[in-house]
């Protein structure tokens, strides 16, 4: 009897544990992107040269903004981001505009430094994430809108000039946000 009580004790312990992974496991995931930055970023000149490094990149600041919809990313007003208004141009759109300190990331990315941003939490609702290159001026893709399903652990991201480009570098990636 002592025998069976213990077993049944821990069984139940073990299907708890359980019951709790599973419960907060549904709440919440995780994602953190591998930047791969190339030999031309933020260039002062406003191009890069069509092979090798830029002498004149700069550091470039890429915003990263949860959304519970997608919205028209070549309809987007880029200077309003500039100015400091991407709140008040998502604020419809944004997951939860009350946690901006989750939903909205900033990194900054230099030449040839490639490196894996820290892990962001992505909300339950975020259907879309919104990457923004504020560089010296817009390029075709500057702005991306990521399908939350295509992000996980480790997902690349290239930057070459101010384009932002999923998956491949910019130098062989033919996608186009903004054509």
């Amino acid at each position: 009897m002592r025998g069976y009580l213990g077993l049944s004790l821990r069984c139940l312990l073990r299907v708890g544990v359980l019951g709790l992974a599973l419960l907060g496991g549904g709440c919440t995931s995780w994602m953190r992107l591998a930047v791969a930055p190339g030999g031309c970023v933020n260039p002062a000149s406003g191009s890069c040269p069509s092979s090798g490094q830029a002498r004149d990149s700069r550091i470039l600041e890429v915003r990263f903004y949860q959304l519970k919809e997608p919205v028209l990313v070549c309809k987007l007003d880029f200077n309003a981001f500039l100015d400091g208004k991407d709140l008040d141009v998502l604020k419809a759109v944004l997951t939860d505009p009350q946690r901006l300190d989750i939903v909205r990331k900033i990194e900054f990315f230099e030449q040839s430094k490639s490196r894996l941003i820290a892990p962001m939490e992505i909300l339950p609702s975020t259907q879309f994430v919104l990457a923004v290159a504020m560089g010296l001026r817009r390029s075709k893709n500057s702005l991306r809108l990521i399908p939350a399903t295509a992000l996980s652990d480790e997902t690349p991201l290239f930057i070459r000039g101010t384009d932002l480009c999923l998956f491949r570098p910019c130098e062989i990636n033919i996608e186009t946000e903004c054509p």
